[in-house]
């Protein structure tokens, strides 16, 4: 028997050589988080840094971590080769978010053919980059306008043929009905760690967050494999207070003119009043215990009230999530969104946050 193992050995030698050529030549598998340059810029100022300089610090962070792609928010065209040249240098890729040529169903057509024109030039002029996987000129769009989105694609391929775009669904509907022409990545976003204003209210536990990811993973990859586009499931890490939500439903009144309208919170213009009422006894118990991620703070001015929508999601989540990606055939994980701190404005009172996060 031992006058095999050579053998043997060679032989596993062999295959993992193999193996790894393979690997070498298959597609990397990205992983990466989202970025708005405006956030950047207002950190940097704060703190009296240069932007390119500021945003190269945190650039070498995310590297370090393993990031190798970043959904980039581009409000400043003029900026974007800097962008390019940064981001080559750490060798990460890039998915830009052209802020500045957004897709915005309200305009009228000859608005919609300048913006496309504007949006043509400034892809051409960065077409031939490899740091750039695919642009992004909407995300989330809703159903109604789904067509009105194909007529932008088609109007900006008029300008820019060779134009590769990537697109993000938050509802199955208009994943479904997108017309041509195809992304050659389309994905979604699901963020699973909350609390769910509807179904009477309740939070989600961390089993049900993450089986409810990989389902919806699941059904949203069926229409990315029907384009022949590759998928992208994009997570969220950290909490997320909502203020607003939480003082309209708390604050409710029984006349239904208090009720609040599709921009407060939605769910109350769909629940039946009665089913408003009964879940607004149930936060309002939570908020006074300080349960489930509400809290009750009482002013001078009167009480207020903040939820939690979204919670930070627990140890070893985040490592479920990615693989959770893996298994449903992902080819780009995601995290929304990586902010720098520096701008004062945007910090919340941490201790106030953590204490109703409990």
């Amino acid at each position: 028997m031992w006058k095999k193992t050579p053998l043997i050995v060679a032989v596993l030698l062999i295959c993992l050589c193999a193996s790894q050529i393979h690997a070498k030549e298959a597609e990397p598998f990205y992983v990466g988080v989202y970025v708005y340059d405006s956030q950047v810029a207002a950190a940097a100022k704060n703190l009296g840094e240069d932007y390119f300089v500021f945003l190269e610090k945190h650039l070498r962070i995310l590297k370090a971590n393993g990031v190798n792609v970043v959904h980039l928010a581009v409000s400043k065209p003029d900026q974007f080769g800097e962008h390019l040249r940064l981001f080559k240098k750490h060798g990460m890729k890039l998915l830009p978010q052209l802020d500045f040529v957004y897709f915005y169903p309200p305009e009228s057509d000859t608005a919609q053919k300048a913006r496309a024109k504007r949006a043509g030039a400034f892809i051409n002029k960065h077409l031939n980059d490899p740091t750039v996987l695919a642009w992004s000129i909407k995300e989330e769009v809703a159903h109604k306008d789904v067509n009105r989105l194909a007529e932008y694609y088609l109007q900006i391929l008029e300008h820019a043929p060779e134009a590769k775009f990537f697109t993000l669904h938050n509802g199955l509907d208009a994943a479904r009905d997108q017309p041509v022409p195809d992304p050659i990545i389309s994905g979604t976003d699901r963020y699973a760690f909350w609390w769910e204003f509807s179904g009477g209210g309740y939070l989600s536990s961390p089993a049900f967050a993450l089986d409810w990811t990989r389902k919806q993973a699941a059904v949203y990859y069926e229409e990315s494999a029907k384009r022949g586009a590759d998928f992208m499931l994009v997570v969220t890490q950290g909490g997320m207070l909502m203020p607003k939500w939480a003082n309209t439903l708390a604050k409710m009144g029984t006349d239904t003119s208090e009720r609040g309208t599709s921009e407060d919170v939605s769910v109350l213009t769909f629940a039946p009043l009665d089913e408003q009422l009964v879940m607004q006894k149930k936060i309002l118990k939570f908020a006074e215990e300080g349960r489930m991620g509400w809290r009750k703070l009482s002013t001078p001015e009167g009480d207020f009230y903040n939820v939690w929508k979204y919670y930070r999601a627990p140890k070893n989540c985040m490592k479920a999530m990615a693989w959770i990606s893996v298994l449903e055939g992902a080819k780009l994980f995601l995290t929304w969104h990586y902010e720098p701190y520096g701008n004062t404005a945007r910090q919340p009172d941490f201790e106030e946050a953590a204490s109703s996060g409990k």
